[in-house]
């Protein structure tokens, strides 16, 4: 993760307009990359960076100079997170705390059992030293992985009981799920470059019959009922939704209910892929929505 930062604000100094250069500017490029790096490490970064750019590139001494006020812009840049005010896609890491109780939470889930294997398995778990667990650990969300230390530990009984309770949780496929899926890659023809369709033209009239256009209603009307009955899209969740969230949830499912049944036959998709052009360069860092395209081959 450093090294990624590093060479990011390295670019950043380097090739950024130097109107541009300043504390705050460098922070947000740290925090976005990290949005819960202590502000000693990114200190710690930041001079390393600014001293091999002195050293390096001494004809442009300003740029560096620029970077006062380092405590007081971190301090404003790390609000505006916290506030939702930036919005971040990347999952808070588990404090020690929250580590502290899962695992308490998980003893006392072992130790509901008596059998010989979550004896094993609670009395590993209580001599572990959670200090040296981090978010990353399965175990630090109560999950015991078949591939952990803890796991390959156990004895060979031990071991086999335990790997016998993971292919417990794992249904077996339906022979004719699996049928399909067979069927689907043998028959399926990749669509080739055809002829784009000239015969839509804006011409006042509708070009779908008054029974589709109802039914495209009743699906846009279906997509909302779902979407205004999930409870993640209240007004009390809806301002923590990462625009990533909001675009594949909300704005995709109404703009493929509403140009569903189109007469262009399988030459209609919507991607979310994002375009690179001049305006997503102007647009990025300004908080407006990511791409939407909507293609006919």
């Amino acid at each position: 993760m450093s090294t990624d930062l590093q060479n990011k604000i390295h670019n950043f100094l380097i090739n950024a307009e130097e109107r541009h250069i300043n504390a705050t500017a460098v922070i947000h490029q740290g925090l976005e990359e990290n949005p819960w790096i202590p502000q000693s490490e990114l200190r710690s970064i930041v001079d390393r960076v600014v001293e091999y750019i002195s050293i390096s590139n001494p004809s442009s001494p300003s740029r560096q100079l620029k970077l006062i006020k380092f405590e007081d812009a971190f301090e404003g840049v790390s609000t505006l997170y916290d506030l939702g005010i930036i919005k971040t896609n990347k999952e808070k890491p588990l404090s020690l705390e929250q580590i502290d109780n899962n695992i308490n939470e998980l003893k006392r889930k072992l130790g509901r059992d008596s059998s010989s294997l979550y004896c094993h398995l609670y009395s590993s778990v209580s001599n572990m030293d959670i200090t040296k667990l981090d978010w990353k650990n399965p175990l630090a969300s109560q999950v015991i992985s078949d591939e952990s230390e803890l796991v390959n530990q156990l004895s060979g009984n031990l071991k086999k009981e335990f790997m016998k309770l993971t292919r417990k949780m794992t249904p077996k496929p339906f022979t004719i799920i699996q049928e399909m899926c067979n069927e689907f890659v043998t028959d399926f023809n990749k669509l080739e470059d055809g002829p784009i369709y000239t015969k839509l033209v804006h011409d006042g009239t509708w070009k779908e019959s008054e029974e589709s256009i109802t039914n495209v209603t009743k699906e846009i009307l279906g997509v909302l009922k779902d979407i205004w009955n999930n409870s993640a899209f209240s007004s009390e969740f809806a301002k923590t939704l990462s625009e990533g969230t909001y675009q594949s949830t909300i704005i995709l499912p109404a703009i493929q209910a509403s140009l569903k049944n189109l007469p262009i036959d399988n030459s209609f998709f919507i991607s979310t892929s994002e375009k690179q052009s001049v305006a997503s360069a102007n647009r990025k860092g300004m908080d407006l929505w990511g791409d939407v395209q909507i293609s006919c081959l």
